[in-house]
């Protein structure tokens, strides 16, 4: 894995919502896991929005930190599967994000999110957009840090203006090793 989106995964700063584009799945987890560990070093209260809770704890039992956050209630797993297969994705992740929000602030704790977007997630891109746009609305202070963590292989499955409204629904993104900033229009 190259420097850069390592450095790239660890920088993810305050109330910034990125995307890292990674090739393969063992990037993918150490990837997830340099975030996390910096998540978890700073005390923040950390939601990981995967689909896979085998994966997720599985990454987690690799290292003692993540697993003592975890076992605490620092760091929650929010099913992804069970979001989308919900009559209404959007409500239903915007309840439980909103209730995930109260436990960081009851806790005096920053909020951070990692995103898992693995490539079957591709075919359901409106809801993911949805889910996008409600993190990027949402209503924690100080703002969240966001990660969201694209397949290479799934980004190319996408049409053109799929895969816009994704870039666009990102402040930065690493693809290669090119950080893209979209500008943010007031």
């Amino acid at each position: 894995m190259s420097e850069i989106k390592s450095k790239f995964a660890r920088s993810v700063g305050l109330g910034e919502h990125a995307m890292v584009v990674c090739d393969n799945d063992r990037e993918r987890d150490l990837l997830a896991i340099q975030f996390l560990q910096m998540e978890v070093e700073r005390d923040d209260f950390v939601i990981v929005f995967e689909g896979n809770r085998k994966h997720f704890l599985s990454l987690v039992r690799k290292r003692h930190e993540l697993l003592k956050a975890l076992k605490s209630g620092r760091m929650v797993f929010l099913n992804k599967k069970q979001i989308f297969e919900m009559e209404d994705s959007a409500a239903g992740f915007s309840k439980r994000l909103m209730e995930l929000i109260s436990n960081s602030k009851k806790s005096g704790r920053r909020l951070s999110f990692l995103g898992f977007i693995p490539p079957p997630t591709y075919d359901k891109i409106g809801l993911q957009h949805g889910i996008e746009k409600i993190l990027d609305n949402c209503n924690s202070t100080p703002p969240p840090i966001i990660l969201c963590i694209y397949s290479k292989e799934g980004l190319a499955s996408l049409n053109l203006n799929d895969l816009l409204l994704i870039y666009n629904s990102h402040d930065s993104m690493l693809l290669k090793n090119e950080i893209l900033r979209r500008s943010k229009v007031n």
